[in-house]
Formats: C-alpha cells, structure tokens, sequence
C-alpha cells in the first residue's frame, strides 16, 4: 500500500518507498557535476550508495556545451559500482565516438550484467582522457531506477 503520498507531490529524485501491487515504481536521480576540465585524468567521483538494492533502468549524460567526438583529444567516461562498467560513452575517436549535444541527453547503452546494485555499493563516475581530453561543461547524470526491496 502507498505511504498515502500522492505521485504528483513526490520531487524528483525523492526516495518514496511505494509499492502499487507488484509493480515498482521508478525513481531518478540528477547528478551536476559542473566543469570537467580538459586535462582531467583518472578521475573517480563517487555518485551515489543508494539507501535499498536498485536495478538501474537508464543513465543520461547531458551538457551545457557541446562536445564534439574527436581523434586526437577525447574523454571515456564509465559509470560504475566501483568494480564493473554499468554504462560508458566515449567522446573519440571522431568515427565511433559520441558527440554530446548542448541541452540535450544522451542516453547510455547499460551493461544488463551489472544494472543490479546492492545498498553497499557505490555508484562512480570514472573520466579517462585520451591526448588532452575534453572540456565538459554543465555536465549532468541522470540514473533512473526501481528500488528492488525496500525493507
């Protein structure tokens, strides 16, 4: 039985154990990270260690600025439990890499192997640059997921 909150009352991001029948409902998380400069290298930035197990539904990646793929200087960028690779996207090389739009999202391909998190793990964000990177602007994560037991 809900916790008598009405689903329009709920903020985003809230953390509202509620169950309607079996099915779950599902939960996002907005992480603003600001600026990653360009020459950032081997950064590990812990996300989140959620309160209940998850499963993690989808992860977008959006910028204030554009960041075009390219050859010589990119950024992988892998969100992690702090041991697997949940999701990646990488800015290079120019012809496989994603180019990540002003004021939009781009939705990260998850790895269905580690989209389960128990409330013991972490959630990272790990940057690795390639020649100097690049700059990141406005950069933001969003983790949508379903909390998987609540007790």
């Amino acid at each position: 039985m809900p916790y008598g909150i009405a689903r329009n009352d709920i903020e985003p991001g809230a953390i509202i154990p509620s169950k309607l029948g079996t099915e779950l409902e599902r939960y996002s998380k907005t992480f603003f990270l600001a600026e990653i400069a360009a020459d950032s290298d081997a950064l590990v930035i812990p996300l989140w260690k959620p309160p209940y197990a998850i499963t993690i539904k989808r992860i977008l990646m959006g910028v204030d600025t554009t960041v075009t793929a390219q050859d010589t200087d990119y950024n992988k960028i892998d969100i992690t439990d702090g041991t697997n690779i949940i999701a990646t996207v990488s800015t290079g090389p120019a012809a496989t890499g994603t180019t990540l739009t002003a004021g939009a999202f781009t939705t990260l391909t998850l790895d269905a192997d580690y989209v389960a998190i128990a409330n013991t793990e972490t959630i990272k964000v790990d940057f690795t640059k390639t020649g100097n990177g690049l700059a990141m602007s406005g950069l933001n994560i969003q983790i949508d997921y379903e909390i998987d037991d609540p007790s």
